[in-house]
């Protein structure tokens, strides 16, 4: 600021410039007098004093290595009976000159709390020098070294709306004034102290605590002499004396100083304590991440499990579909290839197409049911002649099991002969008896028509020995408009198509086949 300057402020503002350069007894002096002081000031250089290179309006980080104290007494150095700690002062300088106090108060809060929290820091306040705004930030000596290279090593973080701060060694400590809206915390933690509880970080059980953690002994004996300063300090208060001697003065004053220095004494220990807290726990967030890190790849290959899972069972559905399409061709093949053997059994190798039978014929020998059955051709269709005449057998062709039947069949040269003969029979009412008895004379089924009353019969049988009840299984053979087929208690188990096919089991008993 130029002497024009100073010129034009009234006394009570020069004694605003003066409180904030740093000169002092200004009250007694006249207006010429504290515009030489504060010049004088100026020449000596800012109350912040910046290493070589460093600028506090920096556009980039400015931050140089040995700008801070090394382990040396200062004027923030305590002492007492208990302990001895030597502090010192640094800024973050470069702030506009127009940045709200407690704003950048809590900035700098922050950097010390997030980025260099393993160091006893502590925001002492803000001042104004010429177009910048500096905080101030109070630290132990005895971590200089470590301190100075993590600020080193974050310089790019110490920034204030785009513009990058200048950290400087500050002198006049005294300057820093911190808001009213600040608390005045510090801001990190202290050495371990005796009776802190140890975290078991080896097992992922949670460790239980039955109580709190018992303070130190030196935070123990602070509150004792808080206890009894304040019970002194009622006892003061109860003996009313008219006016105060000088003893009383004097043992005011000493215990205005026992005062401070047992403040400071729990301002270190409760620093001590806090930091003793964030080294047990720095191996719990190691776990901690430990745990996470694991619990993520259990995750992952959980999902991986689930992912080929998913496959398999979409394998297996369309493994279940292509055997069930399978058994469905398989079906309609073995349909076919039945229809293919009907038909080729319809051209020519059934003899049955040829034949008329005679139903019902007595127990005779087989010699006479012949002779009478040629008998009754010769009789009346004695032009037309026959290829064979014989009895229906039954049974199986192993160890003689074949037995006559009560059928009879004469066998024509045609199916068209077969069939005149026939239309003969019954327009003219002809009627055969053998051995006394009255015998019908029909065309002969076929062999088709054998297998599908067979496989009824066959389908029956099985059924019945699958239920319960045998009366609960009923051969349907289709008469009038009813289907044929084979029902247990009304529902159809054996379907037997209209046509040549021999049919299938369905429903509950679709499993079943029948032999050949």
């Amino acid at each position: 600021m130029s002497a024009a300057e100073l010129e034009d402020k009234n006394i009570h503002q020069l004694r605003a410039v003066c409180k904030s350069v740093g000169v002092t007894h200004y009250f007694d002096m006249k207006k010429d007098a504290i515009i030489e002081a504060i010049l004088a000031k100026q020449k000596e250089g800012s109350h912040i004093k910046a290493e070589p290179g460093s600028k506090q309006t920096a556009k980039q980080s400015s931050v140089q290595k040995g700008f801070l104290k090394k382990n040396k007494g200062s004027k923030g150095s305590v002492s007492s009976s208990s302990s001895a700690v030597d502090f010192g002062y640094f800024a973050f300088a470069g702030f506009s000159r127009m940045a709200d106090g407690a704003e950048i108060c809590s900035l700098v809060q922050h950097f010390c709390t997030s980025s260099l929290g393993g160091f006893n820091l502590e925001v002492v306040g803000f001042t104004v020098w010429e177009a910048t705004a500096s905080v101030g930030v109070k630290y132990l000596t005895s971590e200089s070294e470590d301190l100075e290279k993590a600020i080193f090593e974050k310089r790019d973080l110490w920034q204030h709306r785009g513009d990058y701060l200048a950290t400087v060694q500050a002198e006049n400590p005294e300057l820093f004034r911190l808001p009213a809206s600040v608390a005045p915390t510090p801001t990190i933690a202290m050495p371990a102290v005796p009776g802190l509880p140890q975290f078991n970080v080896s097992s992922p059980a949670r460790r239980v605590f039955d109580s709190a953690p018992s303070l130190s002994p030196e935070i123990l004996a602070a509150k004792r002499r808080v206890a009894d300063l304040r019970s002194q300090m009622g006892t003061d208060a109860s003996e009313t004396q008219a006016e105060p001697s000088n003893s009383d003065i004097m043992r005011a004053i000493k215990g205005i100083k026992e005062t401070m220095v047992l403040k400071d004494d729990l301002h270190v220990t409760q620093l001590e304590t806090v930091k003793g807290f964030r080294a047990e726990l720095a191996p719990l967030k190691q776990y901690i991440s430990e745990v996470d890190v694991k619990a993520t790849q259990a995750l992952t290959e959980t999902k991986d499990l689930n992912d080929r899972l998913v496959k398999r069972e979409q394998a297996s559905v369309q493994e279940t579909d292509r055997v069930g399409r399978l058994e469905g061709t398989i079906k309609d093949l073995r349909m076919k290839i039945e229809n293919l053997e009907l038909k080729a059994n319809k051209g020519g190798i059934d003899d049955s197409y040829k034949q008329i039978v005679f139903l019902g014929l007595p127990k005779i020998a087989l010699g006479e049911r012949i002779k009478a059955m040629r008998a009754f051709m010769d009789e009346h269709f004695a032009d037309i002649g026959f290829a064979k005449c014989s009895v229906k057998y039954k049974g199986s062709y192993k160890d003689g099991g074949r037995t006559e039947t009560n059928v009879g069949y004469v066998e024509f040269a045609s199916g068209d002969v077969r069939d005149t003969v026939l239309d003969q029979i019954q327009s003219k009412d002809l009627v055969c008896h053998i051995g006394g008895k009255k015998v019908d004379i029909k065309r002969a089924r076929t062999q088709n028509a054998s297998q599908r009353n067979r496989k009824l019969r066959d389908a029956a049988d099985m059924l019945k020995t699958l239920v319960d009840n045998e009366g609960d299984v009923e051969i349907q053979w289709g008469f009038g408009s009813a289907d044929r087929g084979v029902t247990v208690r009304g529902v159809y188990a054996y379907d037997q198509p209209s046509g040549k096919i021999l049919g299938t089991f369905t429903g509950d008993y679709a499993h079943l086949e029948l032999p050949p």
